[in-house]
């Protein structure tokens, strides 16, 4: 998980505003995109682009997702889909 993608995650959680189900990727990703890059500037100031320091920043975005993702994953295993899952993220993959 990249800095970005634990904050994509998170803001898709706690942002102020939530994607449509019918907008597009793209679209969000051009909504997300500058606070994200606010974020980081707010936060870092003359480091704002530097990739350890973001990765520092979002290191409990990062622990967040893990623990969402962990806890996701169990949920799956002790339901007993977690097979299911993991067959449609293979045969997504395989379709690229």
């Amino acid at each position: 998980m990249t800095p970005w993608g634990a904050y994509e995650a998170w803001y898709g959680v706690h942002g102020e505003r939530k994607k449509p189900n019918d907008m597009l990727k793209e679209e969000w990703m051009k909504i997300i995109a500058p606070k994200y890059n606010k974020y980081c500037d707010d936060n870092l100031g003359p480091l704002s682009k530097d990739p350890d320091a973001r990765a520092e920043l979002m290191k409990p975005m990062l622990e967040w997702y893990a623990t969402k993702y962990r806890m996701y994953t169990e949920e799956k295993k002790t339901d007993g889909t977690y097979n299911k899952v993991i067959t449609k993220v293979q045969q997504d993959f395989m379709h690229l």
